[in-house]
């Protein structure tokens, strides 16, 4: 009988516990609006924005250490991760840049741009020392594919707990910085 009771508790214990299932997740653009930059008109390309095969995975990545990365299950991107890298950084740069054409890349050799400003992220993420890291490096190319400016970016931010909706959230925000740096270069170049 004791079996049977004990049989019968762990049915009704598992009927009653919902699997939650995995948490999917979205960069999302800064509100930026106030910083935006009054520039005569340009056409701007947006890419190629490079990022590491180790970040474009549907589990997000931690840094367990230098060399060791851990993917979670339950905590997903949405969609490829470039893709929404992509989306967030032309998003936030419309803000900054609200009197510029903003280009796809590829583009048409017909709708050749003034610049090119291609990204390529090298640290996206969550890190062992319990911060957010943005490590990337920019390049601004002009109409004739001269070098007209190469960026380092190396920005940071220290978290007060490790949630999965903080850190993208943090991720979000240092996207929002990185397109700053970027869209204040412009105004020296023109």
């Amino acid at each position: 009988m004791a079996i049977y009771l004990l049989a019968v508790m762990q049915l009704v214990s598992c009927a009653t516990t919902q699997d939650a299932g995995p948490s999917y997740y979205l960069l999302s653009p800064e509100e930026l609006t106030s910083q935006a930059l009054d520039l005569k008109t340009f056409k701007l390309a947006i890419g190629p924005v490079d990022v590491p095969a180790h970040l474009d995975r549907e589990g997000i990545a931690s840094r367990d250490g230098n060399n060791q990365l851990s993917y979670s299950n339950n905590h997903r991107w949405a969609e490829p991760l470039k893709e929404n890298l992509i989306k967030t950084i032309k998003a936030n740069i419309a803000q900054l840049l609200p009197n510029q054409q903003l280009i796809d890349f590829p583009y048409r050799q017909t709708n050749k741009p003034d610049y090119q400003l291609s990204i390529s992220i090298e640290k996206f993420g969550y890190s062992n020392d319990g911060s957010v890291v943005l490590k990337a490096r920019s390049e601004i190319l002009d109409a004739m594919g001269r070098q007209v400016d190469y960026s380092n970016i190396d920005l940071k931010r220290v978290l007060s707990e490790k949630d999965h909706a903080a850190i993208v959230r943090i991720m979000s925000m240092l996207l929002g910085e990185m397109t700053v740096q970027l869209a204040t270069i412009f105004p020296d170049k023109l």
